[in-house]
């Protein structure tokens, strides 16, 4: 039964396989996706979700189009918004919180960060359905 999902947007496969054996034993279920279209499709999908959702965007990858989809898509969505990818000197933190973003995970990352940033999130929301 799965009880959380994550959708990863990233140029090539790097934090999917590191989120899925970080969450191996968990109930969530996580895809990796490498287009805006696929993520948009997550967000429609899963907007009247009850669990738990996380949406992690490598922003690096295709920053003009994550602002826009952040703008249509992300504010007042149950789905929280990871952005990975900026520098720890990027102008577009406040922005991105505007926008509704959950968490800005600055370069350089680690795994350890991004699978505690998940858990959080999982957690909070979880104890907040209760």
């Amino acid at each position: 039964m799965i009880h959380s999902k994550i959708l990863i947007l990233e140029k090539q496969s790097f934090w999917y396989p590191e989120l899925q054996r970080a969450f191996q034993d968990e109930p969530v279920q996580i895809q990796s996706c490498n287009s805006l279209s696929q993520v948009e499709d997550f967000y429609q999908k899963n907007r009247d979700l009850k669990e738990p959702a996380i949406g992690i965007l490598d922003f690096e990858f295709h920053p003009a189009e994550c602002l826009l989809f952040l703008g249509k898509y992300v504010v007042n969505s149950p789905i929280s918004t990871i952005i990975t990818g900026l520098s720890k000197s990027s102008d577009l933190e406040w922005t991105l919180r505007e926008l509704g973003v959950a968490q800005i995970l600055p370069k350089p990352l680690s795994s350890v960060q991004l699978v505690e940033s998940c858990r959080h999130i999982i957690q909070n929301s979880t104890q907040d359905s209760l």
